[in-house]
C-alpha cells in the first residue's frame, strides 16, 4: 500500500499549492472559505497517507511557493488596497493547518473516530484558528464590529462547507462500502 500511496504524494502537493495560491484571489468571504476548506481537506488526506511531517512539509512548500508568486499582490477589500493580507493569510494557513493536523492525527491515535469524523473536527479547528489569526490582523484595519462580523462569517461559511464535505465523504464511503459488500456477497453466491 505504501508504494501505491507514493504515487499520490506529488499530485496532492500540487493540488495543495493550487489551493494555497488561489486563496488570495478571492475577496468574498464565501469564496475564500470554500478554497480554505479544500486546502484543509487536502492537508488531511496527505497527513492520513503520509503522516504529519510530510503534510507539514507540503504546507510549508506550498506556502513558500505561493508567497513567492504573490508577495507583491495588492489585495482589495471594499475598493481599498490592504497591505499585509497575503502575508497574514499565509501565516494563518501555516498555524491553522498545523493545529488541525495535530488534532486530526491525535484523534486517529485514539482509534475511536472514523476518518470522516476526524476530518470534520479538524476542519472546524482549522476554521476557528484561521478566523482568530485573521481577526488579529484585521483588528488594526477595521472597526471591532466589522472584524467580529468578518470572523463570524468566515467561521460560519467554513463550518457549513465542512459539514457539506462531511456529508459528501460519508455518502461516498457508504457507497464504496455497499459496492464492496455486494461484490463479496456475489462472490460467495457464485461458489
Amino acid at each position: 500500500m505504501h508504494h501505491i500511496n507514493n504515487k499520490f504524494y506529488m499530485p496532492l502537493v500540487t493540488l495543495l499549492c493550487i489551493f494555497t495560491y488561489l486563496l488570495n484571489f478571492f475577496n468574498k468571504i464565501a469564496q475564500c472559505s470554500l478554497v480554505f476548506v479544500f486546502l484543509t481537506l487536502t492537508v488531511n488526506i496527505i497527513s492520513e497517507l503520509y503522516g504529519k511531517k510530510k503534510a507539514m512539509i507540503a504546507v510549508v512548500l506550498s506556502t513558500i511557493v505561493s508567497f513567492g508568486l504573490l508577495w507583491n499582490l495588492d489585495y482589495y477589500i471594499n475598493g481599498y488596497a490592504i497591505k499585509g493580507v497575503v502575508f497574514a493569510a499565509f501565516v494563518s494557513v501555516l498555524l491553522s493547518t498545523y493545529c488541525s493536523t495535530s488534532v486530526f492525527l491525535h484523534l486517529k491515535s485514539a482509534s475511536a473516530y472514523s476518518f470522516n469524523t476526524r476530518n470534520f473536527i479538524s476542519l472546524i479547528v482549522c476554521a476557528i484558528v484561521d478566523g482568530v489569526v485573521m481577526l488579529g490582523f484585521f483588528i488594526n484595519i477595521f472597526s471591532t464590529s466589522r472584524v467580529l462580523s468578518i470572523f463570524y462569517q468566515e467561521v460560519l461559511f467554513k463550518c457549513l462547507y465542512s459539514l457539506a464535505a462531511y456529508i459528501c465523504i460519508f455518502a461516498g464511503l457508504y457507497l464504496v462500502h455497499k459496492v464492496h459488500d455486494n461484490k463479496i456477497n456475489e462472490g460467495e453466491n457464485n461458489k
